[in-house]
């Protein structure tokens, strides 16, 4: 989709409605004045069908980050994003029609632009062309939580500088939105009110704009301990079912989930149902509606050494599957951040980042009753020996997926691909390109002092090597240094940038020369 050599981040998606996809993504292509932002839609055989490389969505100087989309119910979408023309971040937004033509003012209509910083917007369709959002506003010192709703047009509906759905003491930060069956919207946040202690609370808003439930919002979760990353689906009855990650239990996270009704009444268990509470973290959580009023969830499960684990809650707020979640891969090394989407028919389609061969990206489609349907442990996305991270997904007809992710096999690119309901990969483009730099395993591996690479390079050229852990964060910054041609020895020494030795985990050493990007894997053991 964008094979532009430059600093790609924050990728959201949506379908189309004709089994293809439209994509968002910020893009450091004009790296002078900061990040722009970028749409995609492809088809269903995969062919881009805006400008190559995105049609920009705004070109402003500053950062634009955090894009969010959704649907129009017109053919077209509508996009939100943080804004830094003014300085301070402030909320814009744009709409496409179904051919990539931006139908509101060139790089976008103002949804906030007040003093302090409007950020991390979250949107849903309002049903009538236009859409509903929420974020995190700083405009009278701590964070708080404002939404506003924006019609076909792009004028603001309500009050013109939104409406506050929290304004209590501390930080509120908005974290999901979801819009119920009658139109409304339901907004998730974390929230600090008590004691900076972090607990869950959420908000209705009618399209009118006016609140619903209690003043600052109803409590989903004041449990002892911190609670956050909160996510929430339909409860198809007009209120929501919510998840988040909690530390109740001890200095890991755990994994709870509650119902709320639609009068902001939680239904299930006092402070939430434990859905996992083994030893070990488990945290940053994803879930879908199951369809029957219960949802399924996945998430990062480090029980072992870091898996991707699944449950599905029923209407009444029981588990369904085996007690603590289902195994969705437990390959060895490491399985993280994972993102859920309903595939159409009870089940769900399971995607996440994997290092057990490079860092790469796997999947798998399980049915309502919890059965994988694809490969033990998840079929291959992308694995082609780089890092690819960052997958986003959405769910097409015949329960399979189209997937995009962070691709670094050259420079950072956008790339994307289909999965068929078999777990079949399709429509893939054979790569046809000439080695230029070859690059040997790391040895030894495991190692504690150091490890060394091998490279042979054609030509003189300048060669940048990097190292990265399994967050994707860049551990020890470019070096980079003419290197001649022939056979040339690396050498690691297992520290970063300060000189601190690394602590045990899995890293990767990214070497960057004569147009090709190479990336091996490293595991320090002390």
């Amino acid at each position: 989709m964008s094979t532009t050599g430059y600093d790609k981040s924050f990728i959201a998606t949506v379908a189309d409605g004709a089994n293809g996809a439209v994509f968002v993504w910020s893009d450091g292509v004009n790296q002078a004045t900061g990040h722009d932002l970028f749409a995609q839609r492809i088809d269903a055989a995969g062919v881009p069908m805006w400008a190559p490389n995105g049609t920009p969505v705004c070109a402003r100087p500053g950062h634009q980050l955090n894009g969010a989309v959704v649907t129009d119910g017109s053919d077209g979408f509508i996009i939100v994003w943080d804004d830094q023309r003014a300085g301070d971040r402030d909320v814009y937004a744009q709409r496409f029609d179904a051919a990539g033509n931006a139908l509101w003012a060139p790089n976008g209509v103002p949804v906030c632009i007040l003093t302090g910083v409007q950020s991390g917007p979250h949107i849903v369709p309002d049903g009538s062309g236009g859409a509903i959002l929420a974020w995190s506003d700083t405009r009278s010192g701590a964070s708080d939580v404002y939404a506003q709703r924006i019609d076909g047009t792009g004028t603001v509906q309500w009050t013109p500088t939104g409406v506050a759905l929290c304004t209590a003491p501390d930080v509120q930060a908005a974290e999901s939105i979801l819009i119920t069956d009658d139109g409304d919207a339901i907004v998730v946040w974390y929230d600090r009110r008590n004691g900076g202690q972090e607990d869950i609370y959420a908000q209705r808003v009618d399209v009118t704009g006016s609140i619903e439930w209690a003043s600052d919002g109803a409590v989903i979760c004041a449990a002892t301990g911190r609670q956050r990353s909160p996510v929430a689906v339909s409860d198809g009855a007009d209120g929501a079912i919510i998840a988040w990650d909690d530390r109740r239990n001890g200095v890991d996270e755990d994994i709870f989930v509650q119902r709320v009704g639609a009068t902001g009444v939680v239904s299930w268990t006092p402070d939430g149902v434990e859905v996992c509470g083994l030893v070990g973290r488990q945290f940053y959580p994803s879930m879908v509606t199951d369809g029957m009023g219960g949802a399924i969830l996945a998430w990062t499960d480090f029980r072992n050494d870091g898996d991707i684990f699944a449950q599905r809650v029923d209407a009444m707020g029981s588990v369904v599957w085996a007690v603590n979640g289902l195994g969705v891969s437990t390959a060895i090394s490491s399985q993280s951040f994972c993102q859920v989407v309903a595939d159409g028919a009870g089940g769900a389609i399971v995607a996440w980042g994997d290092l057990r061969d490079g860092y790469d990206i796997y999947a798998q489609h399980l049915e309502a009753t919890g059965t994988a349907q694809w490969t033990p442990d998840g079929v291959a996305v992308a694995n082609g020996g780089w890092i690819e991270e960052h997958a986003v997904l959405v769910p097409i007809d015949g329960s399979g997926a189209i997937f995009a992710w962070l691709d670094y096999r050259s420079e950072p690119g956008i790339y994307a691909q289909k999965i068929d309901s078999e777990g079949t990969p399709t429509a893939i483009m054979p790569e046809t390109r000439t080695p230029r730099l070859t690059v040997s395993d790391a040895y030894p591996n495991p190692f504690s002092a150091g490890a060394s690479l091998d490279l042979e390079l054609p030509v003189t050229v300048d060669v940048t090597v990097s190292v990265f852990d399994v967050t994707g964060k860049r551990v020890r910054r470019g070096r980079t240094e003419q290197i001649a041609a022939g056979t040339k020895q690396l050498t690691f020494d297992g520290r970063d940038d300060t000189g601190r030795l690394l602590p045990s985990g899995v890293y990767f050493c990214r070497i960057k020369a004569a147009g090709e990007t190479i990336t091996r894997k490293m595991v320090i053991a002390r």
